[in-house]
């Protein structure tokens, strides 16, 4: 056997034992840029996508009514509808600083607000999949990812999860009548 064809067998056992490992080693994880508002929940920071939201408004007056579920605040007059408000911090199970100052449209064509105590920017982080146990309490159950903002990493809040752990929570007319 020549030099030559000894070279190309060596290179060609290293071409295949390479692919082979592609197959054995774990899934990269997947990170992509996303576009997230930063907020403050007591003395915790989170995320929400801005693709989940309609708007920001801060100091909006919310008219307190009563109601079966604790995170209900009251109700907010935006953009010419009454939309029901609750407090985020409630929903997550983490104790609020004070009366929430700040709150999101969330849920399909913005119909719920979400109400927090903190407005901390707008970044562009990257997103991965929350695998650890580090989320507290009821928080882990609207965190399936965290993302990075800079030097820190935060819980990533799934939009979807916590509307529909509001409308379990509500009880409607169909419910009512059982």
């Amino acid at each position: 056997m020549s030099a030559r064809s000894e070279e190309v067998g060596a290179r060609a056992r290293e071409l295949r034992r390479a692919f082979d490992l592609t197959f054995a080693a774990p899934p990269a994880v997947r990170a992509s840029a996303e576009a997230v508002l930063a907020l403050g929940i007591g003395g915790d920071t989170y995320a929400l996508r801005l693709s989940e939201i309609g708007g920001v408004f801060g100091d909006r007056p919310v008219t307190p009514l009563p109601g079966r579920v604790p995170a209900f605040l009251g109700i907010a007059a935006i953009r010419g509808a009454l939309v029901p408000v609750y407090s985020l911090a409630a929903l997550l199970a983490r104790p609020a600083e004070a009366a929430p100052r700040w709150l999101v449209l969330a849920g399909s064509r913005g119909k719920v607000g979400l109400a927090f105590d903190r407005l901390e920017g707008h970044f562009r982080g990257a997103t991965t999949l929350a695998t650890r146990a580090e989320e507290r309490d009821g928080a882990r159950h609207h965190v399936r990812a965290t993302i990075a903002l800079g030097e820190r990493t935060v819980p990533l809040i799934d939009i979807g999860s916590v509307i529909q752990a509001i409308e379990r929570a509500v009880p409607t007319a169909e419910n009512e009548e059982r």
